[in-house]
């Protein structure tokens, strides 16, 4: 997938905006304020219709104006262009998918794939678990197509579950929910466990590339005990689980561990080797995503030079070249971004919400 044109309208401070895009490396420069930033959240606005800075859509769209509107033409498979479109005001929502009302935001994640790298991404290794599985959950949502109607069923049968926890209600009524989740939640497992094999072998070369002086490796804690079926664990902690009011054990409580010569990489890595090594993991999805479909996603990097010094800033770039994908990076001075080594890079200053393309 590649976008070629990018039109934001009432977007933050972008009155109106259009970038006719490479389909390798665009840069984005400008001063601090200028809507660098921005232009990244409207992509990843075309393809995930929510913000990574805000979850209030009133913050989004520009003082004054009734909506916002983000258009993308979208080189798709076999070559296939069609527009993709997303337009919200403070309480609606509509997307387009090649003139047709799009089923939802998972036909938009799939239409437009976004992957992100900025100062937020670092929770991927400092954070809690939730972060990490949202990261692990849309590299299974995009290789498998059986994980997000097991991953709806889930949800459902773990609510209900747990309001028949909350309400005291009899064992057999939890039994139910519990067959439920014990059924969907080992298929879940097993499509996650296979995901996270895989892209530990991806990993790995980048980590050596943009981290050499560490072993990176990557774990998966699936939720409940290792060693016994989603099952046992639910029924041996059922009576705490009713003290509780919910269901504490299972794939809703997974987490991806990430450790650095042997031990859990947050206690390790310096901020510097910690943005390192994101923007390996970020990569790495990004290739696998590139070796199962067939097609790249974008990648957006928000303020590359941020917390790097120049050599870790090369190993990135370098990386980053060798990368199947389409990049969008944000940067407050052009020159501190290496472009060379891309074929017809795009680039683009942006000063008050207003850009223009520069000619390289």
């Amino acid at each position: 997938m590649t976008l070629q044109v990018l039109e934001v309208r009432d977007f933050r401070n972008i009155a109106q905006a259009r970038l006719d895009a490479s389909a390798g490396i665009n840069l984005i420069f400008g001063a601090n304020a200028a809507g660098k930033t921005s232009v990244l959240e409207a992509i990843y606005h075309l393809g995930r219709a929510r913000s990574f800075r805000t979850g209030n859509p009133r913050e989004l769209i520009r003082s004054g104006c009734p909506h916002l509107q983000v258009y993308g033409s979208v080189m798709g498979e076999c070559g296939y262009v069609q527009p993709v479109g997303v337009q919200r005001s403070s309480r609606d929502l509509t997307l387009r998918i090649a003139g047709e009302a799009a089923r939802g935001l998972a036909e938009l994640a799939r239409a437009v794939p976004v992957l992100l790298l900025n100062s937020h991404t670092h929770g991927l290794v400092d954070a809690g678990p939730q972060q990490r599985r949202r990261f692990l959950d849309w590299g299974v949502f995009q290789m498998e197509p059986e994980f997000l109607p097991l991953w709806r069923r889930y949800r459902r049968a773990l609510s209900n579950r747990n309001a028949a926890l909350r309400q005291g209600q009899s064992n057999a009524l939890i039994s139910a929910w519990t067959a439920e989740l014990m059924d969907v939640g080992e298929r879940i497992d097993a499509l996650r466990s296979r995901f996270v094999s895989v892209l530990g072998e991806v990993l790995e070369p980048l980590a050596s590339q943009l981290l050499p002086e560490q072993i990176i490796k990557l774990g998966y804690r699936r939720g409940w005990s290792q060693t016994d079926p989603l099952g046992v664990a639910l029924e041996a902690a059922l009576s705490q689980d009713r003290r509780v009011g919910y269901t504490r054990h299972g794939p809703h409580a997974a987490d991806l561990g990430i450790q650095c010569d042997g031990v859990r990489a947050a206690s390790r890595v310096s901020r510097g080797q910690q943005k390192a090594l994101v923007a390996a993991l970020v990569c790495a999805q990004a290739s696998l995503y590139r070796r199962h479909r067939g097609r790249d996603c974008v990648l957006l990097v928000d303020d590359l030079p941020a917390e790097l010094d120049g050599e870790r800033r090369a190993r990135l770039t370098r990386a980053l070249v060798e990368l199947p994908v389409q990049i969008f990076v944000t940067s407050i001075e052009q020159r501190d971004v290496g472009i060379e080594g891309w074929t017809d890079p795009g680039v683009f200053e942006i000063d008050a919400g207003k850009v223009r393309k520069v000619v390289y």
